[in-house]
Parts: structure tokens; sequence; C-alpha cells
């Protein structure tokens, strides 16, 4: 399962739910994440925080309902979570701009919230997704642990810089000393690796000739499945995903972009121990 389906997850329970309130635990749950993990994804793949959307959802179906109908805004307000119609109507009135006897009588309001999908085509296995333009913080560092090195560098700055807590995605891809994927390496000896970390707009500082750098992560159109296994006991299995990602592109027809991007996004693992991965392959 990547990380868009345990996002869509908590989605779902929401919209199934809108008569009331979910709780971020029982969210997160869904997902199978901690707190933690889900906060930080669902506002990094939606652009919202949890309480936000899941409020906003809550009261644009009441919008909807006071538009449409004549039921009593006391029931409309029971119906979407709040335990009293004063609570109702001021979160109401906070969220559109008028209180909802004024929605009826025809006063000009914000719009409503529309449901949010981060999931698109594919299975539970594979999903087809396209990503935005990233604005990223990045690391390349050689063998011997690249992986580890870079990933230790680009949290040491992330700790210095205040962005440890803020909402942020973790890609990375084999290179080498020429900037070259993986299978042109031909050794193992140049084996390298890119660690990029997503950051917002107003960061700077990570530009200056060292072992930083501030790029643009560009957008584009993958196909991507989930992986997840014990590296102490080997990294078969990423290879495995890998080989099996590559498999299905063929099967369902998709032609893999010539000279396409290969990312890996680091994620929670299920639990201490394993390694946790989404992979993505470019398509056209």
């Amino acid at each position: 399962m990547t990380v868009y389906q345990q996002i869509q997850n908590a989605i779902d329970l929401v919209e199934q739910n809108l008569h009331r309130q979910i709780s971020s635990d029982e969210a997160a749950a869904a997902a199978h994440m901690s707190l933690r993990c889900f906060y930080n994804y669902f506002e990094a793949l939606t652009g919202q925080t949890y309480g936000a959307y899941a409020r906003r959802r809550r009261l644009s179906q009441a919008f909807c309902r006071l538009r449409e109908g004549h039921e009593r805004v006391v029931d409309i307000a029971l119906a979407s979570g709040y335990e009293s119609h004063e609570a109702f109507s001021r979160a109401f009135r906070t969220e559109f701009g008028v209180t909802p006897v004024q929605l009826r009588r025809g006063r000009r309001a914000g719009a409503p919230t529309g449901r949010v999908t981060v999931t698109e085509e594919g299975s539970m296995e594979v999903i087809v997704r396209d990503l935005g333009s990233m604005r990223v913080v990045s690391c390349t560092a050689f063998s011997p642990e690249p992986e580890t090195k870079a990933h230790d560098r680009i949290w040491e700055w992330a700790t210095q810089n205040g962005q440890e807590g803020r909402p942020h995605r973790n890609f990375g891809h084999d290179t080498d000393p020429n900037g070259r994927g993986y299978s042109n390496l031909g050794n193992r000896r140049n084996y390298g690796y890119k660690v990029m970390l997503t950051i917002g707009e107003s960061v700077s500082g990570a530009d200056g000739g060292g072992d930083l750098k501030l790029e643009t992560l560009e957008a584009g159109r993958f196909l991507v499945t989930g992986v997840e296994g014990d590296v102490a006991s080997g990294s078969d299995f990423i290879g495995i995903g890998w080989r099996a990602l590559l498999s299905e592109a063929v099967k369902r027809g998709y032609r893999v972009k010539p000279g396409g991007r290969c990312l890996e996004e680091k994620l929670e693992p299920s639990r201490p121990g394993l390694l946790r991965l989404d992979l993505y392959t470019e398509i056209e």
C-alpha cells in the first residue's frame, strides 16, 4: 500500500462519517500511521491540515443542505457533528463569512470545500500518480553507505534550520559522480545516493558551494508501488519491488519514459527495524 492509499483511507473515513467528528487518532489508525506521520503526510499531499479538512467537509455538507432543503438549522447542526446551534453557527460563519440563516436568505458566501482524492487509477498494489514540481534541498553522498550519509546530512540541516517538524517528503535515487542513474554505474565502487527533502518557498541558506543544494524536483507522471522489508536480512525486497513495478507497467500498456526518473520515497515503517519505501518510475 502506498502513502497515497493510506491517506485516501483516512479521507474516505471522513467522507463516510460527515455526521460526526472523526478524531485525528481515528483517522491516523485508518491510515495505519503514527499520529505525527499522519499529520505530516496529510498536509503534504492535500495542502490542508487534517483538522481543517475534516471541519470544512462537514460544514460544506451542511452548506449544501441549507441551500437545497428546508430542514431546521438545528437539525443540520446536529447532523453535522455539532452539539449546539450556536457552535455550528459560529463555525459556519468563520468558514463562509455568513450565518446559516443569512445563507438561506440569499447572502453571498464563500465556496464550500469539495472532496479531496489523492489516489487516481490503479489497484491497491500499483497506482498512477502525477507529481507536481516541488522545491527541495538535496544532498549527494558516495560509498561506503551513501544513503545513510546523505540522509544524516539532510536531517542535520533540517534540524539546524527549523524544518524537522514541518510537513515534508523525503525522496531519493541512486546516482554516480556524473549524475547518471544506478543502471549506468557499472560497479558499486562509484555508487552514490541523492536525497531530496521538500521545503517551503521561503526557505534559503542551503546553497553555497557545499554538499547541499536548493533545487526543483520537476513534475512528472509516475507508476507507484510500495515495499517494506528488513534491510538487516538484505535489500532483495527493493529489487523485487522495482521488477514488479516495471512488469506492471508493461502489463497495463504504459510506456516507461526514456531516460525517465526512478525515485524512492522514504516512509514510516509499520514497525521498528523495517525500511518502507514507495517506488516511482516515470511514464509517458
